[in-house]
């Protein structure tokens, strides 16, 4: 996967551009981005979250996580809280 580097100001940038910079195919890479991604998820930062599964290569759960954020999930009978669980298969 081909990563684009963009100038930065800030610190935390400059990590993000090094972390970013990794060769995901690499299993620990792949792996360090899932445990960020999922860090995130618990923070609410999903925008975040979906870049980090898109680079361990997990586009399912990036998408499901986009959708969670957007409220685009289906309702289910009982009342608004529907998960992953109740999305349609996502073929990729």
């Amino acid at each position: 996967m081909t990563t684009c580097v963009v100038p930065s100001r800030s610190k935390k940038s400059v990590k993000m551009t090094a972390f970013f910079s990794n060769n995901f195919s690499e299993d620990r890479w792949r792996k360090s981005a899932l445990k960020n991604a999922f860090s995130l998820l618990g923070k609410q930062r999903f925008q975040h979250s979906a870049s980090f599964l898109l680079q361990a290569d997990s586009l399912k759960d990036a998408v499901v996580v986009k959708m969670s954020s957007y409220r685009c999930l289906p309702e289910k009978e009982s009342g608004p809280a529907a998960g992953p669980g109740d999305l349609p298969a996502i073929r990729v």
